[in-house]
């Protein structure tokens, strides 16, 4: 337990886990609460909750009056809650985000669409109107020839 206890004071966490877990198999549940609430400690830190949690848990089962072991159990799963909190509300970011994304896209879409069939609409117009000025052009050199044929024969 004081080689555990020294390497935790060092902070040198694998050392110190190692010295640890073969006392979470003592026949002594003070010693075995210790060591599992030590090694909740270390999982903490490191961020793995869930496996802290799971410490702080048979730290608990070994020694029920180990108020440590209560407290970090109830800090970490306060900080597990709010993790999983975070992260659903990330996600819900993230959904709104790209439902937003896909609405936009939708828009200009149909906006490019719509201004597809505008040019076609347009073109579609610009043809029969070059039409009509060519027929123009035939309906005057029609009128042009029957004048000519009026005078050639007036004259």
């Amino acid at each position: 337990m004081n080689l555990a206890n020294s390497y935790f004071h060092l902070n040198d966490t694998t050392s110190a886990m190692g010295a640890f877990q073969p006392l979470t198999m003592s026949t002594n549940p003070k010693l075995k609460s210790i060591a599992n609430q030590q090694l909740g400690v270390l999982s903490n830190r490191k961020g793995n909750f869930e496996e802290a949690l799971n410490y702080f848990k048979q730290s608990l089962r070994a020694n029920p009056a180990n108020d440590d072991a209560r407290f970090n159990y109830e800090m970490v799963k306060k900080k597990l809650e709010e993790q999983k909190k975070k992260d659903q509300q990330n996600q819900d970011k993230n959904k709104d985000k790209q439902q937003k994304d896909e609405e936009q896209k939708e828009k200009q879409d149909k906006e490019q669409q719509q201004k597809d069939k505008e040019q076609q609409k347009d073109q579609g117009q610009e043809r029969p109107a070059k039409q009509r000025e060519a027929g123009s052009g035939k309906e005057r050199s029609g009128r042009k020839r029957q004048e000519r044929k009026r005078t050639e024969r007036e004259g």
